[in-house]
């Protein structure tokens, strides 16, 4: 049995840094196959479905069309769900459909469309 979003996101490490989940909630439950961290935009093509994705940002697009096409493009694969740390690059998670505007935080998206913020410390 994989675990899902929700219960990757419940071990005391990553409760740590606070997540909140900011679209998606009632899709928390979907399976998370894999877990990859990816630094660059064009990661669609390298995945195969069901992965949870996480990243510091630092390569992602800099314009809300750049960061929508991102998001669109992890849930076409599909992706279980975007994990973006908030620093100097990211405040907020990527507009439209598939993601939710928000303060500077961790945010998912893709199939399970879940997002998780969290506070920049």
């Amino acid at each position: 049995m994989l675990p899902t979003v929700r219960e990757v996101l419940e071990p005391p490490v990553l409760a740590a840094g606070d997540p909140h989940v900011l679209s998606g909630a009632d899709r928390l439950d979907h399976e998370v196959r894999w877990a990859h961290v990816a630094e660059i935009a064009e990661i669609g093509g390298l995945l195969r479905g069901d992965e949870l994705v996480l990243t510091t940002g630092v390569a992602l697009p800099r314009s809300d069309a750049g960061l929508e096409a991102f998001v669109t493009t992890l849930a076409e694969v599909p992706v279980a769900g975007l994990v973006v740390e908030p620093g100097a690059r990211v405040h907020r998670t990527a507009p439209g459909r598939h993601g939710a505007r928000g303060g500077g935080g961790r945010a998912a998206a893709g199939r399970a469309c879940g997002a998780a913020s969290r506070s920049s410390r």
